[in-house]
């Protein structure tokens, strides 16, 4: 959802296989980014994942990301 010049938006994911349609896993997303000028934004993103079987070849992961961008004229 926008909140004037902020984003945030959850997402959630349900992962199966594509032959078998085993469940491989669930991940959860949370992104918060800004316009803080016409040309300049940044955006904050997590997600993590959680493997339905740790045994697989599908580990639990998490990741952040931090991204800043620049639009040119």
């Amino acid at each position: 959802d926008a909140f004037g010049n902020t984003l945030v938006e959850f997402r959630y994911h349900t992962f199966a296989g594509e032959d078998s349609g085993d469940s491989i896993g669930d991940e959860w997303n949370l992104q918060v980014g800004q316009q803080f000028h016409k040309r300049l934004r940044g955006d904050f993103i997590f997600g993590d994942f959680q493997s339905s079987d740790p045994r697989a070849a599908y580990q639990d992961t998490m990741k952040v990301w931090v991204m800043l961008t620049a639009s040119l004229p």
